[in-house]
C-alpha cells in the first residue's frame, strides 16, 4: 500500500509436538469421576436409609418394628386437628371415623383388662387424636368411659373439649393437683361429664410448681387408677410420648394394655423399636400400633371411591 508498511515476524522458540494429549486428562478424569461417584453414592444410599426408615405401612409396624397393626387412621384433610380429636363424635360416617371404630373393636376382641395407655414415639404423631377417638368409639359402644389426660406436661384434653365443655379450660385445680393435694377430695370430684352419656374426662392443666415426674411415682395415683378401674367399664389414658419424658413409662406399668401411636411418613421405624424396647424392659404389656395420618393417595387404597360417595 502506499505506506509501505511491512511486518516483522520472529520466532522466539520453535514449536514442539506434545508427547501426550493435553485433553481429555484420563487420569484425574478417573479419578475425578470416582471421587464424585462416591460422594454421590453415599448421599443417595443416606437419602433412601432416611425415606426407608420411617412408617410407610403395616408391613414396616410388623416387620420392621416386631408390634402388631390395630388399625391405620386416613388422613383428613378438610379439618382443624383440634376437630380431629373429636371426629368419631362429628363426623360419624367419614373414613377416620369407621378406621378409629374399627380399632376399637380389636381392643374389645383381643385386650384384657380395663386401663388403657395410649402413648407415642414422639410430639405430633396424633397419640391424643387416638384416645380421644377411642374414648368415643367405646362410650358408643354401651360401655362407661372415662378419658384420663395424664400428659400433665403438654395436657391437651381440657383444649380439645373446651369448645363442648368451656369449664374445663379455665379451671385452676385439675388431676395434677389433686394428685399433690394432702387433703385430696373425693375422685369423683375430678370427672367431668360430656355430651355422650357413657363418656367422662379427667383433664390436667399446667403446673409450673408441680414436677410431673414426682406426680406419677405416688400412691394417690395408683389409688385413682384403681378406683377408675373400679367405676368404669375402660379408662383411656393420653400420656406423653416415650421419647420427649419418662412418664409414659412409669404408667406403662400401671395399666393393663398399651397402645403405641406411630405417625405415616414421619414415625422412623428406628426410634419406633427403642420405644418399644423400653416399654418390653419395663414389662408393658404392648397391645399394639396405630398407624395415623395415612395419605391414601400415596399408598393406595381401594375403599377411597367408595367412601368419597360420603
Amino acid at each position: 500500500n502506499g505506506a509501505g508498511k511491512t511486518t516483522t515476524i520472529k520466532i522466539v522458540e520453535p514449536a514442539e509436538a506434545p508427547r501426550e494429549p493435553v485433553s481429555p486428562r484420563k487420569v484425574l478424569s478417573l479419578f475425578l469421576a470416582l471421587f464424585l461417584g462416591g460422594c454421590g453414592g453415599v448421599f443417595l444410599a443416606m437419602l433412601s436409609y432416611k425415606l426407608e426408615d420411617r412408617v410407610w405401612s403395616d408391613a414396616d409396624v410388623e416387620n420392621d418394628v416386631g408390634l402388631k397393626v390395630l388399625g391405620s387412621v386416613p388422613r383428613v384433610s378438610w379439618t382443624a386437628r383440634k376437630q380431629l380429636a373429636l371426629i368419631g363424635l362429628r363426623d360419624k360416617f367419614s373414613i377416620a371415623a369407621e378406621a378409629l371404630s374399627g380399632i376399637r373393636g380389636l381392643m374389645d376382641r383381643n385386650s384384657q383388662g380395663k386401663t388403657f395407655l395410649f402413648t407415642s414415639s414422639e410430639p405430633r404423631e396424633g397419640k391424643t387424636i387416638c384416645s380421644c377417638n377411642t374414648a368415643i368409639m367405646s362410650a358408643k359402644g354401651d360401655m362407661r368411659v372415662l378419658l384420663v389426660d395424664l400428659d400433665m406436661r403438654r395436657p391437651q384434653v381440657a383444649r380439645i373439649w373446651s369448645k363442648s365443655i368451656p369449664e374445663v379450660k379455665n379451671q385452676d385445680w385439675s388431676l395434677i393437683h389433686a394428685l399433690c393435694d394432702t387433703n385430696p377430695p373425693a375422685f369423683e370430684s375430678l370427672c367431668t361429664k360430656t355430651e355422650l352419656p357413657n363418656l367422662d374426662i379427667v383433664v390436667s392443666h399446667i403446673a409450673r410448681d408441680i414436677n410431673p415426674a414426682e406426680v406419677l411415682g405416688t400412691k394417690r395415683l395408683r389409688e385413682f387408677l384403681e378406683w377408675a378401674g373400679s367405676h368404669y367399664d375402660r379408662v383411656i389414658i393420653d400420656s406423653p410420648p416415650l421419647g420427649a419424658a419418662s412418664d409414659a413409662m412409669v404408667l406403662s406399668g400401671l395399666v393393663d394394655g398399651v397402645v403405641l401411636v406411630l405417625r405415616f411418613n414421619r414415625t422412623k421405624k428406628s426410634i419406633a423399636r427403642r420405644c418399644v424396647k423400653k416399654l418390653n424392659e419395663g414389662g408393658a404389656n404392648i397391645l399394639g400400633a396405630i398407624i395415623n395420618d395415612v395419605d391414601l393417595s400415596r399408598v393406595g387404597h381401594e375403599y377411597g371411591p367408595y367412601y368419597g360417595g360420603y
